[in-house]
């Protein structure tokens, strides 16, 4: 899913020196945005996660490690060139906001739609309910089964030792 999503960004952006958020960096798609990321593609990644997952998420690679709980996650944050949003309910307003300031300009922000989850009227989160409507023109949106891994490809390009199963 990481790597199908990351086909959509400018090749230029991906390299050392540049950065990205990934939420959610220690569940399934998150472990492995940071790992790759981070670790693959030498990017900085900031990434949320709950306190007893920071020391994984820093061992994963992530240089921040923000406690989605106690702290919203663009305080003191750069202007990104990626974010990878794995919990579309939760970053997608706060994100694509005018004034949210989040994505550096020709940044790229990369949805994933692999959850059923959203937000009630109060604000807490909500499971198995309905999809929430996306505006998709607004971004680009990334649904990726999994037999597009590419997976031997992935293999090829990885350095030993990079990645944590």
């Amino acid at each position: 899913t990481v790597r199908h999503a990351l086909r959509a960004v400018d090749a230029r952006t991906l390299t050392a020196g540049h950065t990205a958020f990934v939420a959610a960096g220690a569940g399934g798609c998150g472990t492995f945005g940071v790992q790759y990321m981070a670790n693959v593609l030498d990017m900085r990644v900031d990434t949320t996660c709950s306190a007893r997952n920071t020391e994984l998420v820093r061992e994963l690679g992530a240089a921040r490690a923000i406690d989605y709980r106690t702290t919203d996650y663009r305080d003191g944050a750069p202007r990104y060139d990626v974010v990878f949003d794995t919990m579309s309910f939760r970053y997608e307003a706060s994100t694509l906001a005018a004034d949210a300031h989040v994505l550096a300009p020709r940044g790229h922000y990369l949805n994933v739609m692999s959850s059923d989850w959203a937000l009630d009227a109060a604000g807490n989160e909500v499971g198995n309910g309905a999809p929430t409507a996306l505006n998709l023109a607004r971004y680009k949106l990334v649904c990726d089964p999994l037999r597009a891994l590419g997976v031997d490809d992935a293999r090829a390009a990885l350095r030993p030792g990079a990645l944590r199963c």
